[in-house]
């Protein structure tokens, strides 16, 4: 069984779409306040779990049983950001999956890998790219 759907960037600027919340504006959001930066993490995520419901319902998935694998493909639209700041969108993420009841929880005991990620370059459509594949043999 296998769930595929694409998260795109909500995020515009004079340039056109920019690249899914980072951890630089994670820590801004934050530093504005305790409930600045709830409210931001809490709209991403219900803005995820919508695109998440979608998929499930298209692609009848429902929440495994087993462990799943889940592989990550961002989409960047320069080779300007660090790593560890493309990345950290995944805690938006990973909530917004369990909250959907795509996975059980984003556990260890739920994932049986750390992500796979890979980083394209996609100037026009930024965002992630996210295949969740349940294990068969617990691995």
């Amino acid at each position: 069984m296998k769930l595929e759907f694409f998260v795109p960037s909500p995020r515009y600027g004079a340039r056109g779409i920019r690249p899914l919340y980072g951890m630089n504006e994670i820590i801004e959001a934050n530093r504005k306040g305790r409930q600045a930066g709830a409210s931001h993490k809490l709209k991403e995520e219900r803005r995820v779990m919508d695109i998440v419901w979608v998929a499930m319902r298209q692609q009848k998935w429902t929440m495994p049983r087993k462990r799943v694998h889940i592989d990550l493909v961002w989409h960047e639209s320069s080779n300007r950001r660090d790593y560890d700041n493309i990345t950290a969108y995944q805690k938006y993420l990973f909530d917004a999956l369990v909250k959907a009841g795509a996975i059980k929880d984003d556990s260890q005991a739920y994932i049986a890998n750390f992500p796979t990620e890979k980083i394209v370059i996609d100037k026009r459509n930024p965002g992630v790219h996210v295949t969740i594949t349940e294990v068969e043999d617990d691995e």
